[in-house]
């Protein structure tokens, strides 16, 4: 069976989750064969053995004005023209976008919405005119809009997630199946694989990527002033892809201000893993999730994390481990009480990593999978 699988290399999250799938479906069955098209912005995220064919679709930059436009053309056009060459050499069984761009650029091409839409989570702003402030924000949510009512299923982590598109978008969706099939975990965050690092103390822990939604702005606020009372404590920032400029900025302006923050960008699975199983706390003050990465990463890996009351947190979590928001003194209180009540947190963190595991199934979800896909 050819699967071509349509992806932007910038989307962290929801690439490392379906490589992660596409990973032990070549396991399953050798006869599962899949092929990529994918914008090219990074290759680090991108593990290359996994397909049979790499096409990467290279952006071209243009001088302003109306320069977001010329590129966003560029890219639809070019797209177009690869996905229409690698379709005339392969038959594919299915096609399974998890980029509404390059769904734009299938649909130019083939001229037919017979793609499945693996959705994960949201992006370009939450809701189109609600948190999208710009012209060319509600222009991008406009075109993620059309892929996903365009597509002939979409497959999502969790109902948190058909909540959403049904609660936003249910004029357009109610007629459609939303199949769910929660994300796997990479093996290597497994404690069955990977043996224990010793736990420091002083190491706190943020993963994912750097926009201001994430809620890292007040995390870094809370964390200076927590090292007035605590000055051995270090955040570890381990971040994916382009970064929101303004945000990065401001980030670095206070790294100056405190040697106690460290950024870490890209790094190998293994070292990642590392900084999760050598941490005492992570900590996911996001405004908004669908079934974030990081939770069940810092879960499988046996980290204590807080979290705000989000997407698949609401049903896994305990309220001992949740911000109830992610303003700066509910992180800087919540973080404090955990260092020092570690104890506490630690006994209760064990029944949370217990019941998450005894409920993580991979074969059901991998089954779940290949039955959403097949089913029409």
């Amino acid at each position: 069976m050819k699967i071509l699988i349509l992806a932007d290399i910038e989307a962290g999250g929801e690439l490392i989750a379906t490589q992660t799938l596409i990973e032990r479906l070549r396991k399953y069955d050798k006869h599962y064969k899949f092929y990529l098209v994918a914008i090219l912005k990074n290759k680090y995220l991108i593990k290359e053995s996994l397909f049979e064919e790499i096409v990467y679709i290279k952006q071209k930059k243009y001088e302003k004005p109306l320069k977001f436009y010329r590129e966003l053309f560029y890219q639809l056009g070019k797209g177009a023209k690869i996905i229409d060459k690698i379709c005339r050499k392969h038959v594919f069984d299915h096609v399974i976008a998890i980029d509404y761009m390059l769904v734009i650029s299938y649909l130019i091409s083939q001229k037919k919405p017979n793609y499945i839409y693996y959705f994960h989570g949201i992006k370009n702003g939450y809701k189109i005119f609600h948190d999208t402030y710009n012209h060319y924000m509600i222009f991008k949510k406009l075109l993620e809009i059309l892929a996903l009512i365009l597509s002939k299923k979409i497959i999502i982590p969790s109902i948190t997630a058909k909540t959403y598109l049904i609660n936003n978008y249910g004029l357009f969706l109610k007629k459609m199946s939303f199949p769910i099939v929660p994300n796997l975990i990479r093996n290597e965050f497994n404690d069955k694989y990977i043996s224990k690092e010793a736990k420091n103390e002083k190491n706190i822990l943020y993963s994912g990527r750097l926009d201001p939604n994430k809620g890292i702005r007040n995390l870094l606020y809370a964390f200076l002033k927590l090292t007035i009372k605590y000055p051995k404590i270090y955040l570890n920032i381990a971040y994916f892809g382009k970064p929101d400029a303004r945000l990065f900025d401001e980030i670095k302006d206070l790294i100056n201000k405190g040697e106690k923050i460290r950024l870490l960008n890209n790094l190998q699975t293994t070292d990642l893993v590392k900084l999760y199983r050598s941490s005492c706390l992570g900590v996911l003050p996001s405004s908004f999730e669908i079934s974030p990465l990081f939770y069940k990463e810092a879960l499988a890996c046996s980290l204590p994390i807080f979290t705000t009351n989000i997407g698949d947190v609401k049903k896994s979590s305990s309220n001992l481990f949740l911000l109830k928001d992610s303003e700066f003194n509910t992180i800087y209180n919540t973080i404090a009480d955990f260092l020092k009540n570690k104890i506490k947190y630690q006994q209760k963190a064990r029944i949370i990593f217990k019941n998450w595991k005894n409920n993580y199934n991979e074969d059901k979800i991998i089954n779940d999978f290949l039955k959403a896909i097949k089913n029409k």
